[in-house]
């Protein structure tokens, strides 16, 4: 599989947090609450299918770099939501979150934003340069 350049790394994390964000906030109303309104239901599917997909866009290098991440499971989790189109099963969705592992990856992927934030430009030693001489 191709995975794209490590200059939009940072704009697939971003989505990806605002994705893991969306899911935290529609389990939040509890079990009850969520599979009362389908609409929920719908956008927590959206939401998990988003988060799985624009993790397959992370560069090869992310991905070499943080093997505790399980992304080929990512993948196949990602692959499903696109094709069970009827066969989605909220509830083993919902119990799947509920295992913590949303929330797990969604530390995971701000810990790696974070890291490529604070990460110096390619091709700089990292040192701060001026236009004055010393």
């Amino acid at each position: 599989m191709m995975h794209t350049s490590p200059e939009r790394d940072l704009e697939h994390l971003r989505h990806a947090r605002r994705c893991a964000a969306r899911v935290a906030i529609l389990v939040a109303v509890g079990e009850t609450a969520f599979f009362a309104d389908v609409d929920k239901v719908d956008a927590l599917c959206w939401n998990m299918y988003q988060l799985a997909d624009v993790t397959g866009k992370l560069s090869d290098a992310v991905r070499e770099n943080h093997p505790e991440i399980p992304w080929r499971q990512i993948a196949g989790f990602r692959n499903f939501y696109a094709h069970a189109y009827e066969g989605i099963d909220p509830e083993r969705m919902w119990n799947d979150i509920g295992r913590g592992d949303v929330a797990d990856l969604a530390e995971k992927l701000d810990a790696i934003y974070q890291e490529l934030v604070s990460a110096p430009p390619a091709g700089s030693s990292g040192e701060k340069t001026t236009d004055q001489d010393p």
